[in-house]
């Protein structure tokens, strides 16, 4: 390009556009997602109970949370289509051995407001996954999460779907996070290669430092704690000793430094 001259973006290659459309397929391209789903509930305190106390709480509030979930919203935000494959409780209630689950109906119906395509969610005879936040007034805070219905994602399982849905779009990315059981976390590489996708992991919280799921993101996104913990360096180490350790495990990777930004 003439560096004195401005581009016009008439100039600009369609092929590069949000809105083109792959040669061999005529849907625009989507972004899968293969992660958790939860309802959190948050309760505010003012202090925390001790053992054995009943006390009660300044406010309740109850909503659509789970890794997964939250990668898959705020990829549809951005008018992609955005596919989230997971699993909750059962919704239809028509198998009198599955009783209906109203958690799995929230979070079914807060991801469809959201516009994330849902179809493809499993509804298990297992509970919807739930994490439990309760803060108090110093802002500290504790967290107990069940799994649930999310302990049945399988990667390996989903593969062939995945292919199916490949078939009908482009899926050039995968989305994931480290909240799957670690045995399922380690099938994500093979599930993305599968679909010729890139996988982009999001490994909060590092529930597995498994080296070929490490090697196959691409980016890994870590904060300072979880690149420390994968790299097996003390939590203390210099940030640019933590980026020399990071190239020897990853391809390429984003660490969140907090407050100094990324």
């Amino acid at each position: 390009m003439n560096p004195g001259k401005t581009p016009s973006t008439a100039s600009v290659d369609a092929a590069n556009t949000p809105a083109s459309i792959d040669a061999n397929n005529n849907a625009a391209p989507a972004v899968l997602v293969c992660g958790t789903i939860n309802i959190d509930t948050f309760v505010g305190l003012d202090e925390f109970p001790h053992p054995g106390e009943t006390i009660i709480g300044r406010r309740g509030l109850q909503g659509l949370g789970g890794k997964g979930a939250n990668q898959a919203v705020a990829s549809a935000r951005m008018g992609v289509e955005t596919i989230l494959l997971g699993a909750v409780g059962e919704t239809s209630g028509d198998n009198p051995n599955q009783p209906l689950d109203p958690l799995a109906l929230l979070a079914i119906k807060e991801l469809d407001e959201h516009g994330v395509n849902t179809e493809h969610i499993a509804r298990t005879g297992q509970p919807t996954g739930q994490a439990f936040i309760m803060n108090d007034a110093s802002g500290e805070n504790i967290i107990i999460v069940t799994s649930g219905a999310n302990e049945l994602t399988s990667p390996a399982e989903l593969t062939e779907l995945a292919k199916e849905l490949a078939d009908e779009r482009p899926i050039p990315v995968v989305l994931a996070q480290g909240e799957l059981t670690p045995e399922h976390s380690a099938e994500l590489p093979g599930l993305a290669k599968a679909i010729g996708a890139r996988l982009i992991l999001n490994l909060a919280p590092v529930t597995t430092k498994d080296a070929d799921l490490v090697a196959a993101s691409d980016p890994i996104l870590l904060n300072e704690l979880e690149a420390a913990d994968i790299t097996g360096l003390p939590r203390e180490t210099p940030t640019e000793e933590l980026f020399a350790a990071l190239k020897d495990v990853a391809r390429t990777c984003v660490v969140t430094l907090g407050p100094a930004g990324a």
